[in-house]
C-alpha cells in the first residue's frame, strides 16, 4: 500500500512566482541605531524599522503564516498548503518553508496528506491551523486564475459553474462530477443547483447515476427539486397523488412517520392547509405513543394540532404523575416493611440509661421529623437505615420521650456520631450514657449468639 510520502513526492511543482508572492507577504524587521544595522538580505517585502538598543530582544520566533495554491492537469487537481515559519537570530530574519497540507484529486480518489507534527515525513489526513480552527482557517490562496484552468484542462472541464470556486466546492464537484455533468446535460436546472450549491437538499444515497438515468424522462428539462421527485415516489407507493407544495412541509426522510391509518392525499391537504411543522407533528406522535393512545385518522389529523399537542402533553404528565405516585406507594410499603424488620431485629437496643431513653424509629417519617426538629440531615439516612447499612437511635429525655433531643448513628458495632440541635455536640453526660448503651448492646449480642 502506498504511503503519504509517495503522493507528496510526486506532487506538481508550484511555480516560483507563488513562492515569491508568499515571501513578499512576510514583512521584515530591521534593527538599527547610529552605529549598527541588523537586517536580512531580502527585497520586495514590507519593512518594519525598530530602534536597536542594549536591551532590544533580537532573537525570537516570529509569526507563522500559511499560503495555498490550487494546481491542475488533465488528470489531477491539487491543493498545496505551505507553512512559513519566521525566526530572528541575532536580529537576522530566517524563514523556513515546508508543505503542511496536501490534497490530491486523481483517479476518482480524494487523498489527503499532512506533515507529521512530531516526526519526519507525512501521514494521511489534514492538519488544523490552530487547535480550534480548520485546515484553511486564515490561509491565503494564491491568485493564479484557477477557475479558468480548471474549466480548460481539469477533470471538471465538463461542469459549468458561475461563482468563483472554493475548496469545499472542488471536493464536492469532483466527487459528484458525473451526476452534475448528467444533470447539466439534461437541463435539470433546480436539481443541479441544489447538488452544486445546496448539497444538504440532496440525499446522495438515492441520487446516484443509476437513479438519475432511471428517472431521466421526468427529470429532463424540469425545474423541480430533488425532494419533490423522491417524495412523489413515496406518495405513489401509498397509492396517492402528490399535492403541489407538500415538499415544503414534509421530507422524504420523515415520510415513513406518517400514520398508516390516514389517507395520504387527505394528510397532504391537512398539512398544507394548517401549515404543519413536521418536527412538531412528530413530537405529537411520540407523545401519543408514550401514552399508548391508539392513533386513528381523527387523532392523526386533528383540527387544531397545537391544542391536541397540549392535551397530549397534559396526558403524558398525568400518566407520569400517576406512575410516580404508584412507585412512591410501592416504595413506601417496602420502606415500612424494612423499618418493621429493623425494629424487630434491634428491639433490644431500646433501653433507659441515666434518665435518657434510647429509642428506635418506627417509620420513615420519624427520621424526617427528627431532622426537621433538630435541623440536621438525619432524614437522608432513610434508605441506609431501611437497608440495614446503619442504625439510627433517638436519644430522648426519659420524661419527654416523644420530644426530639439527640440523634445517634451506630454502625459496625461503633458509635459513629451523636448530634444535638443544629449539628452541635451533646453534653458529656450523653456520651457517657451512650458508651454504657453500647456495652449493653454488644453484651446482649454475644449472649444471643
Amino acid at each position: 500500500m502506498r504511503d503519504a510520502d509517495y503522493y507528496v513526492k510526486r506532487r506538481l511543482k508550484a511555480p516560483k512566482a507563488f513562492f515569491d508572492w508568499c515571501y513578499a507577504q512576510t514583512p521584515m524587521i530591521i534593527f538599527s541605531n547610529k552605529n549598527k544595522t541588523l537586517s536580512a538580505n531580502r527585497k520586495g517585502c514590507e519593512i518594519i524599522h525598530k530602534k536597536l538598543r542594549a536591551n532590544t530582544k533580537i532573537s525570537f520566533y516570529g509569526e507563522y503564516r500559511c499560503f495555498a495554491i490550487i494546481l491542475c492537469t488533465s488528470k489531477r487537481i491539487e491543493i498545496q498548503s505551505y507553512g512559513f515559519y519566521e525566526k530572528y537570530i541575532n536580529g537576522i530574519q530566517n524563514i523556513d518553508c515546508e508543505l503542511v497540507n496536501f490534497e490530491l484529486f486523481e483517479n476518482n480518489e480524494h487523498i489527503k496528506c499532512c506533515r507529521c507534527l512530531y516526526s519526519k515525513g507525512y501521514m494521511f489526513g489534514l492538519n488544523r491551523q490552530t487547535a480550534m480552527a480548520g485546515t484553511y482557517y486564515n490561509v491565503n490562496f494564491y491568485e493564479n486564475n484557477v477557475d479558468k484552468q480548471l474549466k480548460i484542462k481539469s477533470e471538471l472541464k465538463y461542469i459549468n459553474w458561475i461563482y468563483p470556486i472554493n475548496v469545499d466546492q472542488i471536493r464536492r464537484f469532483y466527487k459528484y462530477r458525473r451526476e452534475i455533468e448528467f444533470l447539466q446535460k439534461i437541463n435539470a436546472t433546480q436539481m443541479v443547483r441544489e447538488l452544486m450549491y445546496e448539497p444538504y437538499k440532496c440525499d446522495m444515497r438515492i441520487m446516484n447515476e443509476k437513479w438519475l438515468r432511471k428517472h431521466k424522462h421526468v427529470v429532463k428539462n424540469s425545474n423541480r427539486s430533488f425532494e419533490s421527485f423522491v417524495l412523489e415516489e413515496k406518495i405513489k407507493e401509498r397509492n396517492g397523488k402528490m399535492i403541489a407544495g407538500i415538499e415544503r412541509y414534509i421530507s422524504h426522510m420523515n415520510f415513513n412517520k406518517i400514520p398508516k391509518c390516514v389517507g395520504i392525499v387527505h394528510f397532504q391537504n391537512w398539512v398544507i392547509k394548517n401549515q404543519i411543522n413536521f418536527q412538531f407533528y412528530m413530537d405529537y406522535l411520540n407523545l401519543l405513543k408514550q401514552c399508548n393512545v391508539p392513533i386513528s385518522e381523527t387523532i392523526a389529523c386533528p383540527k387544531d394540532l397545537k391544542k391536541a399537542h397540549d392535551e397530549a402533553v397534559e396526558l403524558d404528565r398525568a400518566l407520569k404523575r400517576q406512575a410516580e405516585i404508584e412507585m412512591n406507594k410501592r416504595r413506601d410499603r417496602e420502606t415500612k416493611a424494612n423499618f418493621d424488620n429493623q425494629l424487630k431485629r434491634h428491639k433490644k437496643m431500646e433501653m433507659m440509661i441515666n434518665g435518657l431513653a434510647f429509642v428506635l424509629p418506627r417509620k420513615a417519617m420519624d427520621l424526617i421529623n427528627e431532622g426537621f426538629e433538630l435541623h440536621h440531615c438525619v432524614s437522608t439516612y432513610i434508605d441506609e437505615y431501611a437497608s440495614g447499612k446503619t442504625t439510627i437511635i433517638f436519644i430522648r429525655n426519659q420524661e419527654e420521650i416523644d420530644r426530639p433531643l439527640y440523634t445517634m448513628e451506630f454502625r459496625n458495632k461503633e458509635i459513629v456520631q451523636i448530634r444535638a440541635k443544629y449539628n452541635q455536640e451533646p453534653p458529656e453526660g450523653v456520651f457517657e450514657a451512650a458508651e454504657i448503651w453500647k456495652k449493653k448492646v454488644l453484651t446482649r449480642g454475644r449472649k444471643n449468639a
